[in-house]
């Protein structure tokens, strides 16, 4: 059924919804500290936007970041050198970064309803956590869609992992408390689905209602230890065991 779904309509099914009432005019490079929304697509020649402050609400508007597809930059990068609370990316696309969205110590931090598309990786989660990472398309990106490493409670919900070089969605490093649930991997280059290790003394990660269908190796590679929420599925995938250590019958 995806394949029978237009590029256009499965962005605007993701992407659009209810904006606020204004809009502001940003230019590339700048620091976000209020809530903002975009007034109109950016061509950056470096990194796009950077979030530094608390409870700020960054939405799109349905336009579009895009990147210098050369060197090291980032789309929207949340500050790193201090814990951020609160943060939401949400409605548009980005595309032609090192890395689309950088996460790299936070709490509350929510992205959503965007277009991550032909970056090196799609989202970067790193040292953060209670994040939500939901309705997002996560495609074509020439590493890996999306990475969490070293964070906790993690929840990876109803986003499409398409065509991505490497996996999919991957859980690597210390991740722990973290869920990947009603989420579709297809058409990506390694697994579609992974998650690497398990930590001693912490929560497992849950893995439930995934669908995995034409990945280069494994539709759902889960290390031993992984919690099986049930539901999850894997068809055509390159390895004929089609998952590991996660039941996708």
């Amino acid at each position: 059924m995806l394949r029978r779904l237009a590029p256009a309509m499965l962005l605007a099914f993701f992407v659009l919804g209810t904006a606020p009432a204004a809009a502001s005019h940003v230019a590339c490079g700048d620091v976000i500290t209020q809530d903002t929304m975009l007034d109109s697509d950016l061509s950056c020649p470096g990194d796009g936007l950077l979030i530094a402050a608390d409870g700020v609400t960054l939405d799109l508007g349905g336009h579009t970041i895009s990147g210098p597809a050369a060197g090291f930059s980032a789309g929207v990068k949340v500050q790193h050198d201090v814990t951020l609370q609160d943060v939401t990316i949400r409605r548009g696309t980005i595309r032609g970064f090192e890395v689309g969205v950088l996460a790299e110590g936070g709490d509350g931090l929510a992205v959503r309803r965007l277009a991550i598309t032909n970056n090196v990786t799609g989202i970067v989660i790193d040292i953060s956590f209670d994040v939500v990472v939901r309705h997002n398309v996560i495609a074509d990106n020439s590493g890996l869609g999306l990475f969490v490493l070293d964070s906790n409670t993690v929840r990876v919900t109803g986003n499409l992992a398409l065509r991505n070089a490497g996996d999919g969605i991957h859980f690597g490093g210390e991740v722990s408390s973290s869920v990947a649930e009603g989420n579709v991997a297809s058409g990506n280059g390694d697994d579609g689905i992974e998650v690497a290790e398990f930590v001693v003394g912490e929560t497992p990660n849950r893995l439930a209602r995934n669908l995995a269908t034409d990945n280069g190796d494994l539709g759902i590679d889960a290390v031993a230890g992984t919690i099986d929420g049930g539901g999850n599925r894997a068809f055509g995938n390159g390895n004929p065991l089609q998952c590991l250590n996660i039941d996708c019958g």
